[in-house]
């Protein structure tokens, strides 16, 4: 049997975005700009993961877009969160989304710094290929980074 995913109206889908990316408090966001400083800022940060998996995992034909967003922050070398797996243990969908959260974390303004160019994100994703990304997943990003360079601009 082929799954079939509910359409959800644009409305619902902006509030379940806010919920899935900011699931616990605006003390995610305050420490998000900086480098956690306690242990325990450190897991509050690391529990977005398992929070936005769960919410959208409650949504009837979603269940396997929680996975992809479990595995968002894993890293290839083993060393991400929230579960530490390594290598092709981390799904490929959340492999790719990894670059693209990273992509866009670091190209986009935020309130506590200012946007870093398109060829400064793909050079510092290019830096983490084979520890922090998988590397072939780096190698087809750099393909189609170019035609990055003028979206949302």
């Amino acid at each position: 049997m082929t799954a079939v995913a509910t359409p959800i109206p644009a409305s619902t889908m902006s509030e379940l975005m806010i919920k899935v990316i900011y699931p616990t408090s605006d003390a995610v966001l305050y420490v998000s700009s900086r480098t956690p400083s306690t242990e325990a800022e450190w897991t509050e940060i690391s529990k977005h993961p398992y929070e936005g998996a769960r919410i959208v995992s409650q949504i009837d034909g979603y269940q396997p877009i929680g996975e992809i967003i479990l595995a968002h922050h894993e890293r290839i070398d083993g060393k991400g969160y929230p579960r530490g797996i390594k290598g092709t243990a981390i799904p490929i969908a959340g492999r790719l989304v990894a670059i693209v959260d990273v992509y866009d974390a670091l190209t986009a303004r935020r309130l506590y710094r200012q946007p870093v160019s398109h060829e400064e994100a793909v050079q510092m994703i290019v830096a983490g290929r084979g520890t922090h990304f998988d590397p072939h997943v780096v190698d087809a990003f750099v393909r189609i980074a170019p035609s990055l360079a003028t979206v949302g601009r």
